[in-house]
C-alpha cells in the first residue's frame, strides 16, 4: 500500500472536513432502518484520524485512526469486514469503543475503494449487541457502499467542474475587461424581473457614470440613461426578443453625465431558460461613426451644391451648340468657356483631394465652402 498516494486520492475528492450533505445523511439513516442497528456511518481514514462524513446514532465528528474499527479493513485487498462480537476478538479487547455494557459489540464495514484500488474509508453499521449478517444482508451492505462511492465520484466530478468553471469565468472576465465596449449578460424572468448578472468593466469606459457593480445591483440604472425619445423603442425591441427569441440589434441615444448626447448600439443573442430569457451581447459607443456618417452626408450635399454652377454652365453651353449655327469665331469663344469651366472643375477636385488626404476625410462643410 502506498499511503501517500492514498492520501492524495482523499485530497483529490475533497471530502475531508466538508459540510454535511443531505444525500449522505439520508443513506446512513436508510441503513440504520434496513439493518435495525442504532449506528450507521460513512467514515474516511486520514493520516491520523477517522473522520465521519455522515453519521446516525453517533455524536462524534472524528476519532483517532489508531482506535477506529475501519482501520482494521485490509488495505492491500479491501473487503467487507464483519466482527460479530468485539468482545471475542483480540484486536478490540482494549478498544475504548468496545469495552463496557454500552460498547460496540457488532461491526460491519464495506470498504470505499478508489478507482486506483486505495482504501479511502468505509460504509459501516454498528450495534451494541452481538449479531451476524446473512448473505443477503452482506450484499445489501455492499450495494449501499457502492451507491455511496457513486455519490462520492459524482460529487468530486462536480467540484472539479466548478473549479474549471471558475477558471473559465476568470479568463473570460480578463478578456472581456480588455475588449472594446462592454460585454454583458442580461436576463428577464417570466415574472418580468430584469438583471445584469455580468457586465464587463468596459461599461465604465463608454459610460463613466456606470460601473458593473451598479448595474448588477440595479439593472434599471442602465435604462435610466437612455434618451427619453428612444426608451420606448428599446423596451419594444427587448419585449419582442423575449417573446420571439429573435436577436437584439438596435441603436439608441444616451445622456452622459455632462449632458452630452452619445449614440450606443446593443447586440445580443437570446437563450430560453425554464423561468427566464438570457441575452449574451455587446454594447458599443458608436458616436464617432454616427458623426462620421453625418459628416460624409454633409460633404456629399456640399459637393453637389458647389459643382452645380459649373455643371449648369456646361449644360447651357451644350444647349447653345445644339440650337445655334455656330460661326468659327463663336466656336472659339465657346471653346474658351469650356476650357475655363474644365479648369475650375479640375482645380476644385484637386483641392478637394488634398483636403481629404490631409484631414483623412475629417472634412467640415466650412472647409468645403472655402474651396
Amino acid at each position: 500500500m502506498n499511503e501517500l498516494e492514498r492520501l492524495n486520492e482523499l485530497k483529490r475528492i475533497q471530502i475531508l472536513d466538508s459540510e454535511p450533505e443531505e444525500e449522505f445523511d439520508e443513506i446512513v439513516k436508510l441503513a440504520a432502518d434496513i439493518f435495525q442497528v442504532p449506528i450507521a456511518v460513512i467514515s474516511f481514514l486520514d493520516s491520523e484520524r477517522q473522520w465521519f462524513k455522515a453519521k446516525f446514532g453517533l455524536d462524534l465528528i472524528e476519532t483517532s485512526r489508531e482506535i477506529s474499527f475501519c482501520n482494521h479493513i485490509n488495505f492491500v485487498d479491501p473487503k467487507t469486514l464483519v466482527i460479530n462480537d468485539t468482545h471475542l476478538d483480540e484486536r478490540f479487547k482494549n478498544n475504548p469503543f468496545a469495552i463496557g455494557e454500552e460498547g460496540i459489540r457488532f461491526y460491519a464495514g464495506a470498504p470505499l475503494v478508489s478507482s486506483t484500488g486505495h482504501l479511502l474509508g468505509a460504509f459501516c453499521i454498528e450495534d451494541i449487541k452481538p449479531r451476524e449478517l446473512s448473505e443477503f444482508e452482506l450484499r445489501t451492505l455492499k450495494s449501499l457502499s457502492n451507491r455511496v462511492f457513486e455519490m462520492l465520484m459524482k460529487r468530486a466530478e462536480s467540484l472539479l467542474l466548478d473549479i474549471e468553471i471558475v477558471k473559465n469565468e476568470d479568463l473570460i472576465e480578463k478578456i472581456s475587461d480588455h475588449s472594446p465596449g462592454a460585454l454583458f449578460k442580461f436576463q428577464i424572468t417570466n415574472d418580468g424581473d430584469m438583471s445584469f448578472p455580468f457586465v464587463s468593466k468596459g461599461i465604465s469606459l463608454i459610460h463613466p457614470g456606470l460601473t458593473p457593480e451598479m448595474l448588477k445591483n440595479n439593472a434599471v440604472l442602465g435604462f435610466n440613461t437612455i434618451h427619453a425619445d428612444d426608451l420606448p423603442k428599446v423596451y419594444e425591441s427587448i419585449g419582442t426578443s423575449f417573446k420571439t427569441l429573435t436577436n437584439l440589434d438596435f441603436e439608441f441615444r444616451i445622456t452622459a453625465d455632462d449632458g452630452t448626447i452619445k449614440w450606443h448600439r446593443a447586440k445580443a443573442n437570446p437563450e430560453k431558460r425554464e423561468d427566464r430569457v438570457v441575452w449574451y451581447g455587446t454594447l458599443q459607443d458608436i458616436t464617432e461613426s454616427k458623426e462620421y456618417i453625418a459628416t460624409l452626408e454633409e460633404i456629399m450635399f456640399s459637393i453637389s451644391h458647389i459643382i452645380r454652377r459649373p455643371v449648369t454652365t456646361l449644360m447651357g453651353l451644350v444647349q447653345v451648340l445644339n440650337e445655334e449655327i455656330i460661326s468659327p469665331e463663336k466656336l472659339i469663344e465657346l471653346t474658351g468657356f469650356f476650357n475655363k469651366v474644365a479648369s475650375e472643375m479640375d482645380e476644385y477636385t484637386q483641392k478637394l483631394n488634398d483636403v481629404f488626404l490631409e484631414k483623412k476625410v475629417k472634412v467640415t462643410t466650412k472647409q468645403l465652402v472655402s474651396l
